[in-house]
């Protein structure tokens, strides 16, 4: 399902079914000030300048969006590591390790999960590319003023510094996550070692 759709789906489900979650209308509670700025982020400045109210407010406006946006890319990932899993049981290894009667869960979570998931580890570095495009329009399903909402409305507006600028600081955090990504390589794997 396209972020958009599962935006809306999880508002109506969330807030207008069960109203456990605030409504779409911004980054806090109408009732509730900001938080003293200090980084940009709400829940960071909240909790910083002890502002508990506004942390809790900015946490619950936080949850669907978040929500959405790990909806449209668990599936693609979960995929990955099955695939992987059901490669990796099968290996000489795994059958040795079962024959000399390890436990379950040291064969599955030890050894077969850190070989299962290095593809997947792979795959996030690309993910990101996508969450960053999906962010403009979750942001704008949400009400939220973002990076992503700004970018969508100097593109309307023609305006093309500001949607310079998105596109820079979108390629430098995706270069920072692939080098993450190759970093987190060592930690999911220990025969590889970085330098």
């Amino acid at each position: 399902m396209p972020s958009f759709w599962t935006g809306l789906i999880l508002i109506y489900v969330f807030f207008y079914l069960f109203g456990i979650a605030p409504a779409p209308l911004g980054r806090l509670d109408p009732g509730i000030s900001p938080p003293v700025p200090i980084t940009g982020l709400y829940t960071v400045d909240a909790l910083v300048s002890g502002n508990w109210h506004a942390f809790e407010s900015s946490l619950a406006h936080l949850a669907l969006p978040s929500l959405t946006l790990a909806i449209s890319v668990m599936a693609p990932l979960a995929r990955m590591v099955r695939a992987g899993m059901l490669e990796i049981l099968e290996t000489d290894y795994v059958k040795t390790a079962w024959a000399f009667g390890l436990p379950r869960r040291l064969v599955i979570y030890g050894d077969a999960l850190g070989n299962a998931i290095i593809p997947a580890v792979t795959a996030l570095g690309v993910v990101f590319g996508f969450l960053m495009a999906g962010n403009a329009v979750v942001e704008s399903v949400f009400g939220w003023p973002g990076i992503g909402n700004y970018a969508v409305k100097s593109l309307t507006m023609k305006d093309s510094g500001p949607i310079q600028s998105y596109v820079l600081l979108v390629a430098l955090m995706c270069i920072l996550v692939n080098l993450l990504v190759d970093l987190a390589y060592s930690l999911a794997d220990p025969r590889i070692r970085i330098g």
